[in-house]
């Protein structure tokens, strides 16, 4: 996935999310840092999520395609 103009996988990205969460949570930054860091978690986390959806319609098709069912 590219996140920032780097190439970057969904675990790296999950734990940037994590970062970002406990930066939150610590109340430590100011308003307009916060705000930024809520921005750059909410495009990591929709990232995450169209990368998720496509390896979803990945399994669907591996599963179509070989009369395969994963959800036993």
């Amino acid at each position: 996935m590219d996140f920032e103009g780097k190439n970057i996988h969904i675990e790296e990205a999950m734990k940037m999310l994590e970062k970002i969460v406990s930066k939150l949570e610590s109340g430590k930054e100011n308003l307009k840092e916060s705000v930024e860091l809520f921005k750059k978690g909410m495009d990591l986390c929709s990232k995450c999520e169209d990368e998720l959806k496509e390896v979803k319609l990945q399994l669907q098709y591996f599963e179509n395609e070989n009369n395969y069912s994963l959800e036993e």
